[in-house]
């Protein structure tokens, strides 16, 4: 029954909720620190206080980085979400916890039932079903019409699939001009502002080296470490050669040893971004202290 509040738990949980686990016969929501997270935050969010998650993670004292992996108090509580739906479950049924991925469909189908039969037994109004939901999936014997039913909704679900999607044209206020060819409005391109723009503050600008942060290849957000600057401030950096710029979000303190002629480090999608070819290249960092 706990499996089943639990699986319930994490169909309206977050992505950072990966798991859980059970140390010493007590049971943890394994959470993944996203970036700017505090950890009175992840209290609120997961209805604990500070003070048990310091105690479930002994290595936190010193505070938290994104992407590290905290173990959070799972309290029983009183108040069980139902995990069958309405229908009573008798002796001789048989149930189906819905997996990641899976459909009513191919629940139906695992099954040998109709995707009809299935709703039926379930009492569902909806093809919709949630993670850790849990179907009665014996009782019912298919007819040969529900049969061909079945195999008529697998024809419609792939003829959907390779239907391609309809795209509207947009609409062009066009202006009638003397012995000349009506042109299409132009789109005024987005000017983005530093946030941390405020009153009675000047800009500060540092020129030096840009490198690629390690162990950001797999990552297409842009992100930055720096010496000084607050973490989780916006600051534009500059490729001089190309005058390309990008904004990124300072995630964490400049590692010791770095060269002092590198200013800044970012991400490797930022790198891109700004169309670096080699592993540095010469920027330019704008920001307001």
């Amino acid at each position: 029954m706990l499996k089943i509040i639990l699986l319930t738990l994490f169909s309206f949980a977050p992505a950072d909720s990966l798991r859980t686990e059970t140390v010493n016969g007590k049971l943890f929501i394994v959470h993944q620190v996203s970036s700017g997270e505090t950890l009175y935050a992840i209290a609120k969010r997961y209805k604990t206080s500070v003070d048990a998650i310091k105690r479930a993670n002994e290595n936190i004292e010193a505070g938290i980085k994104e992407s590290q992996l905290l173990r959070i108090p799972y309290e029983k509580k009183e108040k069980k979400p139902v995990s069958v739906d309405a229908k009573e479950k008798k002796p001789d049924q048989k149930t189906h916890t819905v997996a990641s991925k899976e459909t009513l469909s191919s629940i139906a189908k695992q099954y040998k039932l109709s995707v009809k039969q299935l709703k039926e037994l379930n009492s569902l109004e909806t093809d919709q079903v949630k993670i850790g939901q849990q179907l009665i999936v014996s009782g019912a014997k298919p007819t040969i019409a529900e049969k061909k039913e079945t195999k008529k909704e697998v024809k419609e679900e792939k003829v959907e699939k390779k239907e391609a999607p309809k795209v509207e044209k947009p609409v062009v206020v066009e202006k009638k001009l003397p012995k000349e060819v009506a042109k299409p409005l132009e789109k005024k391109e987005e000017v983005i502002t530093i946030s941390e723009n405020v009153a009675d503050s000047d800009e500060k600008k540092e020129t030096g080296t840009a490198e690629i942060m390690d162990g950001t290849e797999g990552t297409r957000k842009y992100l930055a470490f720096h010496r000084t600057i607050k973490v989780g401030s916006i600051v534009k950096v500059k490729n001089v050669a190309t005058s390309k710029e990008v904004f990124v979000r300072i995630s964490g303190n400049m590692p010791a040893g770095v060269d002092d002629k590198v200013v800044i480090k970012i991400s490797k999608a930022a790198f891109e971004r700004l169309g670096g070819t080699d592993n540095s290249l010469e920027a330019e960092v704008s920001y307001y202290k």
